[in-house]
């Protein structure tokens, strides 16, 4: 979804706080005395949630003022897009006043810094402030870590798994090396974020790029798939430590898993926490214990706190050595009048957990037990010194922050924005239910407002909205940033969330929007059942709505998300939503209409009707430079398949080099990689060999820096293909073996034409055994899932076979086999191979007429499907000429035969004519 003006202006206020450290409120204020010592902020934020400025005077100005910050996000694509969304008539002429036309070194620059820096002190694991003990456990870990490049530590909750993994992390030697990660839930997003942004920092730029762009236009991040195959792809190059700290809550996805297991074989050193043993990771089984006696009491002097050996024992018997219950265990008895009193009741308490929360909230100041309840407002999410201000309306609790950071009640680490803190999930769960209800809902309204407004964190201020019972903001914020939070990689935690508001709390347009981000959730996550339920329960309610322009518009936007869902599953049903919602769309719905349009192109291109794709593509061309990047991407390479598709490669060609050179641009790797798939095909195909080769090396490159095992595959095929072609054996066998063993078992279709390659390469090179091998297996795939395309061209492979093994009966019959299934599934080019090697098993038995007639039907079947297949048949009428004593005719058609294959490079080719020259002279000069 194209940005408006005002997620534009939120945005750019957001990079000035970061890049200023200011608050938004404070920014705003400046900005509006940029133009009127009387204009406050709050007429800056009204521009946030409107149109913006009323006048073009002041929308330069407000350009001008935002551009004074010297943020390098706001470059001249922002300033464009900025001035476009606020409807300015001249973009060109103010954005040349900031951006002076530029040098190609200048545009090549621009491209390198695109994208921000990831912050680099966000992956740090956290501080280690004290350790004591754990002297065997860490001798088993550092030897399983040493000999395994693993230290996989399991315990209960509290136990201590996170200091010990902590402590391990911190010998790493290279410490900018280290990225640690600790899951709060099942969501890989965040994660993937974090890793993405390590990545890049240390050199390996392209999921980040991926992510960003996604962020900054709007549109649906990369698959989580895609991710942890361009993640596992990465790592293999870097010499890091990843640390996952409650790897519980993710053991059971199985693409995790699966994504663990990659990285263990690979050897990428693993330091990884649980509360169990995940099953896909190979390690010795050590489940940690609590900490001994002796331990116990080296914790507790490092606290300040000397007991009797005997109170150390009974300390130690009640809280079984838990780590988190130590810590507390510790802040009571530092301030305890009578420590063996606590003690005592430590071993008769039903709850030592309640217990122990209760005596150190009755130890803490009111001030700081009111910095603990707001921390734990924040839901488990960490939180800076401004959020807590606001919040509890205090001026400065720096103070209260430290002597809690000091006492070990609070975590902190780095974010975004500096300094974060939050609470063991004891603590958090303890302090959560301390304030009334009332005055929870108030505190969690509050960081509604300042996420909302001040750190621009719209999944947060969403996230308190709902806590606060405030559905109906809630729904207004989704509707209009769903994709960017998306894009933080929030998807799973929006969706629980959108599930706890009650639709009777909203107003009728607003549950129309709730059931509209849901559908679009689960599309994204692939739960179409659950996604269509929704998404058509909304069409019907709207059914029974009176026509206006409000209901016209909604009706539009699920015609729209309908499309989307089936657009995958089933092409027909998403041209149906899609015509569906253009007809009752209002023309003035630009971005609505483009988004359509593009899905009814797509459709009816998927399902074969290329006319109408085409005429659909091309009203969408004449307004392409209102779609944003990625649309105009996918427009041209819809365009390219559309062309391609109906023949005409010369226009295929341009629109493919259009859409390569804009993602090549825009740094969107992962649709460069798609479109190198099908732009070697179409050079290849339009005669321009060189140019596939090139494409498809450089699209295999980024494949495997991707790893994308898909794109690998079909480019490995491709790209062997080509080599076949242009007589680089070796070349072309290597590449086909590798996309052989990539696609087995996965890809049908791809391992069946590996297959057949191959059988090819052994059949020239006269290894007759290798080459039945091959095409017997390909044969046993194409009948088991009835692919006809590819027996066609099995067929004519074993033709060939059995004529050069001299077994002319069966070669004949295999021949005429792939004659017949050719011709009636309407292949030409296959049924003219197929004749070709018909006409020449025809020739060996001494039918030179009849030979002669194939080659003839094959070559005027090939003169405009594929100059390459032409130029064979050309030689092998040339040979039948020759044979049949009509030399003149034979040297014209090698003539012909010369010019294909010398502009295409075809070396295989060019070696048998000039052989076939050869003779031809021979036999003049024997006659004269």
């Amino acid at each position: 979804m194209t940005l408006n003006f005002g997620d534009l202006l939120s945005n750019a206020l957001h990079d000035i706080k970061l890049h200023t450290r200011k608050k938004i409120g404070i920014v705003q204020d400046e900005i509006g005395y940029t133009f009127d010592p009387h204009l406050t902020g709050d007429t800056v934020e009204s521009w946030r949630y409107r149109k913006g400025p009323s006048t073009l005077e002041l929308l330069e100005q407000l350009a001008a003022a935002i551009m004074g910050y010297g943020c390098k996000e706001h470059d001249r694509e922002w300033l464009e897009k900025f001035l476009k969304e606020g409807q300015h008539p001249y973009v060109g002429v103010v954005c040349d006043r900031h951006f002076p036309p530029q040098t190609d070194a200048d545009v090549v620059q621009n491209v390198k810094t695109k994208f921000s820096p990831p912050p680099i002190a966000a992956y740090a694991p956290p501080r280690l402030e004290q350790f004591v003990g754990r002297a065997v456990e860490l001798k088993r870990f550092r030897a399983s870590f040493a000999q395994h490049n693993l230290a996989l530590i399991c315990g209960m909750a509290g136990i201590g798994k996170t200091t010990l993994a902590t402590k391990l992390a911190s010998e790493q030697p290279d410490q900018s090396a280290v990225f640690w990660h600790t899951f709060h839930d099942s969501n890989l997003q965040p994660f993937i974020r974090r890793i993405a942004g390590f990545l890049a920092n240390h050199g390996q730029s392209d999921l980040w790029e991926m992510i960003e762009l996604a962020r900054q236009e709007g549109g649906k991040p990369p698959e989580t798939e895609t991710c942890l195959d361009t993640i596992t792809a990465q790592l293999k190059a870097l010499n890091v430590t990843l640390c996952l700290d409650d790897l519980q809550y993710v053991d059971d996805d199985p693409a995790f898993g699966e994504f663990l297991s990659k990285l263990q074989a690979n050897q990428v050193q693993l330091i990884i926490s649980a509360r169990r043993f995940p099953s896909f990771l190979s390690a010795s089984q050590l489940e940690i214990a609590g900490l001994s006696a002796a331990d116990v009491s080296a914790f507790l002097t490092t606290r300040g706190i000397m007991l009797p050996a005997d109170q150390v024992a009974g300390l130690h018997r009640s809280t079984g050595g838990n780590g988190a219950f130590l810590t507390l265990a510790a802040v009571v008895l530092k301030h305890a009048n009578d420590p063996i009193d606590i003690i005592s009741k430590l071993a008769t308490v039903d709850s030592i957990e309640r217990f122990l929360m209760e005596e150190v909230n009755d130890r803490l100041s009111a001030n700081q037990q009111r910095v603990m309840e707001g921390v734990a407002i924040l839901g488990g999410y960490p939180g800076t010194r401004d959020v807590l201000e606001d919040m509890l309306n205090q001026r400065d609790v720096r103070r209260t922050l430290q002597e809690l950071t000091g006492q070990f009640l609070l975590i902190t680490s780095e974010g975004d924005y500096g300094r974060e803190y939050h609470q063991h999930s004891i603590i958090q769960t303890f302090y959560y239910d301390q304030p009334r209800h009332r005055t929870r809902r108030e505190l969690h309204l509050r960081a509604a407002e300042f996420y909302e407004k001040e750190e621009l964190d719209q999944f947060k201020a969403t996230f308190h909205y709902v806590k606060g019972k405030n559905g109906e903001r809630a729904t207004q914020i989704v509707t209009r940033y769903l994709w960017q939070i998306v894009n933080q990689g929030m998807a799973r935690p929006l969706a629980k969330l959108l599930d706890e508001i009650p639709e009777a709390v909203l107003t009728q347009s607003d549950q129309f929007e709730l059931w509209l981000a849901q559908g679009q959730l689960d599309t994204l996550f692939g739960d179409f059942g659950n996604g269509q339920e929704v998404l058509q329960k909304a069409a019907d309610k709207l059914q029974g709505l009176p026509q206006s322009q409000e209901t016209d518009l909604l009706k539009g936007r699920v015609c729209l998300h309908m499309a989307e869902l089936f657009e995958r599953q089933s092409p027909p049903d998403a041209l149906k939503w899609g015509v569906r919602g253009l007809d009752i769309t209002s023309k003035t719905e630009i971005d609505l209409i483009h988004r359509l349009s593009l899905i009814i192109g797509t459709a009816n291109l998927h399902i074969g009707n290329f006319g109408a794709a085409l005429e659909m593509f091309s009203d969408l061309e004449e307004q392409q430079e209102l779609l944003p990047d990625h649309l105009q991407i996918s427009l041209q390479s819809n365009m390219a398949a559309t062309q391609w598709n109906m023949g005409d490669l010369k226009e295929a060609k341009r629109y493919i080099d259009d859409a390569l050179q804009k993602s090549i641009a825009s740094r969107d790797h992962r649709m460069t990689a798609r479109i190198l798939i099908n732009a070697g095909p179409i050079k290849y195909l339009s005669g321009d060999w060189q140019g596939a080769i090139s494409d498809l090396s450089h699209g295999l490159d980024l494949a495997y820096r991707l790893g994308n095992s898909t794109s690998v595959t079909a480019i490995s095929i491709n790209l062997g293909s080509c080599h076949l072609n242009t007589g680089e054996l070796d070349q072309a066998e290597e590449l086909l073996t590798e996309g052989l063993k990539q696609a087995a078992g996965t890809h049908i279709q791809m391992e069946t034409t590996a297959l057949i390659r191959l059988a090819e390469i052994a059949n020239i090179k006269g290894e007759t055994e290798s080459a039945w091998a091959m095409i017997d297996r390909a044969e046993v795939l194409a009948e088991k899932h009835n692919d006809q395309p590819s027996l066609t061209l099995i067929y004519a492979v074993k033709a060939s076979i059995l004529h050069q093994q001299g077994l002319l009966n069966d070669a004949q019959k295999a021949a005429e086999q792939s004659v017949s299934l050719s011709s009636a599934l309407g292949d030409k080019v296959t049924l003219a191979i197929a004749q070709r090697e018909l006409g020449k098993i025809l020739r060996t038995r001494g039918n030179d007429v009849e030979a002669g007639k194939l080659f003839t039907q094959s070559i005027r079947i090939l003169e405009n499907n594929g100059d390459h297949q032409a130029a064979i048949s050309h030689i092998e009428q040339a040979i039948n000429l020759r044979m049949s004593q009509n030399h003149d005719f034979a040297r014209e058609h090698l003539i012909e035969a010369e010019a294909i294959c010398s502009a295409l490079g075809a070396q295989r080719e060019l070696d048998l004519i000039q052989l076939e020259f050869e003779r031809l002279n021979s036999v003049s000069s024997h006659i004269s």
